[in-house]
């Protein structure tokens, strides 16, 4: 199952919102998903900010960064859930969850993610040999 939307993260920064929006939405829809709630669609708007703020900070201290592979909602297989962003850097991967309008990040919020690196190290044959942050 593939991510709703893939890009190399120096794509991703160049891209307009909302395309990347419709690419989501359309994964949704995809998935099985009936209707979209305005608060997930906040969600990916204030993401989708913060990733590409990060992302031309880091193309310019770290060139070689524009051709990282960025997924946005990768799924988990047997597990009904999704990565909110995965970032592939080299030898590298980054598990990214968004937890959009909270000020602190609570413990099941950090064994949620610690979950999905655990799912990608034991049960995701192309994370074998990678470093998983």
């Amino acid at each position: 199952m593939p991510a709703y939307y893939t890009s190399t993260y120096g794509e991703f920064v160049t891209t307009d919102h909302s395309v990347i929006l419709g690419a989501l939405t359309g994964g949704g829809a995809g998935a099985g998903f009936a209707d979209q709630k305005h608060s997930q669609t906040q969600a990916w708007l204030e993401q989708l900010a913060a990733l590409t703020q990060t992302g031309n900070e880091l193309i310019v201290r770290l060139p070689r960064s524009r051709e990282w592979e960025l997924l946005l909602e990768y799924p988990i297989p047997l597990r009904h859930a999704r990565i909110d962003a995965v970032l592939l850097a080299d030898d590298l991967i980054f598990v990214l969850e968004f937890k959009s309008g909270k000020a602190t990040f609570d413990r099941a919020d950090r064994l949620q993610v610690e979950d999905y690196c655990l799912d990608l190290r034991d049960f995701h044959g192309e994370s074998s040999g990678r470093t998983i942050l």
